[in-house]
């Protein structure tokens, strides 16, 4: 009996640090949902009136969008940590970055509701249910965007952790 109680312990105890693991560990999101979600991003700003293009780069598919004076680039921000700087970079000349999630604008990426969604989706998909959340945004703008107007434009657009 003392032996049976010991092994399912130790059984319960792998199988929560394998779950925990999972959920911690950073996901990939493949090529395919890089494309769906700049295809969405390109959507909803021609809907607005702006002229989109895509570029493959090193931080993943950016679109770039044109309205007037008015001019942006915009990615998955969710990887801020290890491409941000890079993509900051890129973006500079269209002026300072911002992170754009749930509907809200904010000069850093939001911290404690993008980290329970992360956490309820990655264990969902650890059970094979791939569910679309809401995405994190980067986005750099000129002046004359009006950053909380895009705010309202991108809000509702999602992601999926799944390697579409």
């Amino acid at each position: 009996m003392f032996r049976a109680g010991w092994t399912s312990a130790l059984l319960a105890l792998l199988f929560g640090v394998s779950l925990t693991g999972k959920f911690l560990v950073g996901y990939h999101h493949g090529a395919g949902n890089d494309q769906r979600l700049a295809g969405e991003l390109q959507r909803r700003l021609a809907g607005d009136g702006f002229a989109t293009s895509t570029e493959p780069t090193i931080t993943g598919l950016v679109v770039h969008a044109a309205r007037g004076s008015c001019r942006l680039t915009a990615r998955d921000g969710d990887n801020w940590t290890a491409l941000s700087l890079l993509f900051q970079e890129r973006a500079r000349p269209y002026g300072s970055l911002h992170y754009l999630y749930r509907g809200k604008v904010s000069a850093t990426p939001p911290r404690v509701g993008l980290l329970i969604d992360r956490v309820t989706y990655r264990m969902l998909n650890a059970f094979g249910i791939d569910r679309l959340r809401p995405a994190l945004l980067a986005v750099a703008a000129t002046p004359a965007c009006d950053v909380v107007a895009l705010g309202r434009i991108f809000n509702g657009t999602t992601i999926s952790f799944s390697d579409v």
